[in-house]
């Protein structure tokens, strides 16, 4: 055998193995991060209990009208927080969760007036929700999450200003247009719509945009688990995401949540034929 054929088979071969090297310290690395993350979810929640026992008792002893607001105001970050840390001790479980009928439309306005109050001046917030959606089984806290989490990668790619527009729509997917979809099945479902103006993502990008610890921003700025836990919540609702982006012209996001009830078994009408309750918010 040529040495130079030998070597360029053992220089594959040496490749390989660094690639399988490199494939078990991030296993090695996920498992340990898993851990870290249970431990501090635990403690997170014995912090937040004397919280949530402190609240209904300082609110019986206070009578103020701002101060009664600032506790509601409190039980309700407190109650977020929990939610959250009980969200994470359930993801290290493999348990996705209690599902329930979630209504959409009411949490679209609610993460739409967030941002539209949080998000810079620069960035013009619009909703399309349609007005008779169908309904879903959701964790909503997870839904929450879901959304929130795209708004802010939406926020982060778009730093001169831009378009963030939310939306929500009822849909049929027949088997040829489930197939054009990765992960696609054919069905009623109601997709939830994130879509931007900003940076959108390269083709190398693209390739690996589920992967954990994949991200565009700057060092310091994204752990990068994003979008591969907002994958995994949506699998576990039995749905799909789908992503459409270029490099410079934005980057839209289709989430695919399985109607439930008795959704009429044909395609339903084209966007333009659709009635949309828009959610007018203000700026000022």
């Amino acid at each position: 055998m040529p040495d130079s054929e030998y070597s360029s088979k053992e220089k594959r071969k040496l490749k390989g193995a660094e690639r399988t090297d490199e494939q078990a310290l991030r296993m090695e690395r996920l498992e340990n991060m898993g851990l870290l993350a249970t431990r501090v979810a635990h403690d997170l929640n014995n912090m937040l209990a004397p919280m949530r026992m402190a609240i209904p008792m300082l609110r019986s002893s206070v009578a103020d009208a701002n101060a009664r607001n600032l506790l509601d105001s409190l039980e309700s970050t407190v109650g977020r927080a929990t939610a959250l840390v009980r969200q994470i001790l359930e993801y290290a479980d493999g348990v996705g969760g209690q599902l329930q009928l979630v209504p959409v439309q009411q949490l679209l306005e609610e993460i739409t007036l967030f941002v539209t109050e949080t998000f810079p001046r620069s960035i013009r917030i619009e909703n399309r929700v349609r007005a008779d959606l169908w309904q879903v089984n959701a964790n909503l806290s997870q839904l929450h999450q879901v959304l929130l989490n795209l708004c802010v990668n939406a926020r982060d790619a778009m730093q001169h200003g831009g378009t963030l527009r939310l939306g929500a729509e009822n849909c049929v997917l027949d088997a040829m247009a489930a197939a054009k979809i990765d992960g696609g099945r054919a069905g009623s479902y109601v997709v939830l719509q994130v879509d931007d103006t900003g940076t959108g993502f390269s083709p190398l990008v693209m390739a690996k945009i589920w992967q954990p610890f994949v991200t565009t921003k700057k060092a310091g700025k994204g752990s990068g688990l994003g979008l591969s836990t907002i994958r995994d919540i949506i699998a576990h609702h039995k749905g799909f995401i789908q992503l459409q982006t270029a490099l410079g012209k934005g980057a839209s996001f289709r989430i695919y949540l399985p109607a439930v009830g008795n959704p009429p078994p044909r395609p339903v009408q084209s966007t333009a034929q659709q009635t949309y309750h828009p959610l007018v918010t203000s700026r000022g």
